[in-house]
């Protein structure tokens, strides 16, 4: 992971505890909708989920997190 992704995860994890990590670096990773290059390919991107928090770490991310982006699906239970 890029120093920004971990240092990001830090604070994810000091302000919302138990942080468990779905996925991180990739080498080679694409993105399956368009086949560009991913950020997990930089170590740039990281999925998680903090469980019962959804909501509210998107929230804070949203508030908190400018640089890079969040996404999270109503079918899904983690956050990237």
């Amino acid at each position: 992971l890029t120093s920004e992704a971990r240092n990001l995860l830090g604070r994810i994890r000091s302000r919302f505890g138990n942080v468990q990590i779905i996925s991180t670096c990739r080498p080679g990773a694409r993105i399956a909708t368009t086949g560009k290059i991913s950020k997990h390919a930089s170590g740039q991107a990281i999925d998680f989920r903090v469980p019962g928090r959804k909501r509210e770490v998107v929230q804070w991310l949203k508030a908190n997190h400018r640089s890079g982006g969040t996404m999270t699906y109503s079918d899904m239970d983690h956050i990237h």
